[in-house]
């Protein structure tokens, strides 16, 4: 499976969940109870004003995220689709709710990134809120425009980054190794040229034939 982040959006949101409860309603709950506790901020903590100002359009909780708060359980016994996932989510107080299902043709990818251990995930709001700059043609200038849109839910696979630090301990393993192999071809050389320098010093010929098949032995092992 690709190694890169990946994202789903989950389905169902406008129906009810398995309790009976609406879960457009319970999406608001739970994410004014993060807001409450600092998780996440309304507009990413911009002010009407700084949104004017900057020209932003953003949903109310766009681009913000919270980490594993998902859980998936499947649901074989579903008369739609035997090979189904229901998507639950822990709001701030600890409670667990069903807020949905992977989507039927994404089931496949979110069972394998479900079980893989280099991915953590994390949840993103939106819909909901809305906020636009446009231009007042009444007041000749622009305004803040505030709509509200149908609540929605993504989904993040992320990379642990486990699989790249693993790597790079492999990498820095071998680069060690292959150090001290350097250092001891060194000190070996060194110790060759010292005994070479003495045997000429006696204009010996067995400088030649014992020095250079060593240099070269150790020249293939290097």
């Amino acid at each position: 499976i690709d190694m890169s982040n990946r994202t789903f959006r989950i389905a169902g949101v406008t129906q009810e969940n398995e309790n009976k409860k609406d879960i457009q309603a319970l999406l608001k709950r739970v994410a004014s109870g993060y807001t409450r506790d600092g998780l996440i901020q309304s507009w990413d903590g911009y002010t009407k004003e700084e949104m004017l100002e900057l020209g932003l359009d953003s949903s109310e909780f766009q681009d913000q995220e919270i980490k594993n708060i998902y859980r998936f359980e499947t649901d074989p016994n579903n008369p739609y689709d035997s090979n189904a996932i229901k998507v639950y989510m822990t709001d701030a107080n600890g409670s667990e709710h069903h807020v949905g299902y992977i989507k039927k043709d994404e089931t496949t990818n979110v069972r394998k990134l479900m079980s893989n251990p280099e991915f953590y995930t994390a949840a993103e709001f939106t819909g909901g809120k809305i906020r636009t700059v446009e231009y007042d043609f009444n007041q000749e200038k622009n305004s803040v425009k505030e709509n509200e849109l149908t609540r929605g839910l993504l989904v993040h696979f992320k990379s642990t980054g486990k699989a790249s630090s693993d790597a790079e301990v492999t990498l820095t393993t071998a680069e060690i190794v292959k150090e001290e192999k350097k250092q001891k071809a060194i000190a070996t050389g060194e110790k060759l040229e010292k005994a070479g320098s003495a045997m000429m010093g006696c204009g010996c010929l067995l400088t030649l034939l014992v020095t250079v098949p060593i240099i070269i032995l150790v020249l293939i092992f290097l």
